[in-house]
């Protein structure tokens, strides 16, 4: 029968066959799936069920392909869905041992169960497996969980939790390690440029991890602990 497909994003497109019911997982949630996977020929690549191995793996950080990740944020625990996903949400240009370049993809994916994250901010996140977002002056970023209400207005005093390391994974500084919020003035240059700009459309309850270049950060003087020219790694959450 002729499959009725909605679009999630352009190139990923999803049908539901089953409806799932709880709430949602967020990102850096450890889930547990069931799948098949076919590319467009209809050619089968893999599947979990005939070999009774779900997988296991986080949420939203580019483990096993972007397209498994929208579609299960958008997932509900015990639901079904049928995915058809452009190269782009799949493997791309290089595929994979089991996928050719460039291929279209079908999968029967279940949403079995999964372990809701409680993010951790003294873990170093693994920075080569996150789908960061650029913004026009080089500052990089990942939302490990949605905030809510309005953003902070320039000028106004915002209140964080925060983690920072080097890019080797060396822990520098945390409010967290002192049991103490750090408060400052948003937009006032009273802290590094990239957590101005990076904290500025974040929205209260928010986790996010920035990606800051040295340009916005402390150049080629360093600062302490930061040597020249460091890209610095940090997790803030914005406090309500």
């Amino acid at each position: 029968s002729r499959i009725n497909w909605l679009s999630l994003e352009p190139g990923l497109d999803y049908h539901v066959l089953e409806e799932g019911k709880g709430k949602r997982f967020t990102a850096a949630s450890l889930v547990t799936v069931d799948y098949t996977g076919w590319l467009s020929s209809g050619t089968q690549f893999n599947d979990s069920r005939s070999r009774k191995q779900p997988v296991r793996f986080k949420l939203g950080i580019n483990q096993v392909n972007k397209g498994w990740d929208k579609a299960l944020l958008a997932m509900q625990p015990g639901a079904r869905w049928l995915l058809k996903m452009s190269p782009a949400w799949g493997y791309g240009e290089k595929g994979n041992s089991r996928v050719p370049p460039n291929s279209i993809l079908l999968f029967d994916l279940s949403l079995i169960s999964g372990e809701q994250s409680q993010f951790n901010t003294d873990d170093f996140p693994d920075v080569k497996k996150i789908t960061w977002k650029k913004t026009a002056s080089g500052l990089e970023y990942f939302d490990l969980k949605a905030g809510t209400g309005k953003s902070p207005q320039t000028g106004k005093n915002v209140i964080v939790h925060y983690t920072g390391w080097l890019l080797d994974g060396k822990k520098f500084d945390s409010s967290r390690d002192r049991g103490q919020t750090f408060s400052f003035a948003l937009g006032q240059g009273e802290v590094i440029k990239g957590w101005d700009e990076g904290i500025a459309s974040m929205k209260k309850g928010g986790k996010r991890l920035l990606k800051i270049p040295a340009s916005l950060a402390y150049g080629i003087s360093g600062s302490g602990s930061i040597p020249a020219n460091a890209t610095l790694i940090f997790s803030v959450e914005l406090v309500p």
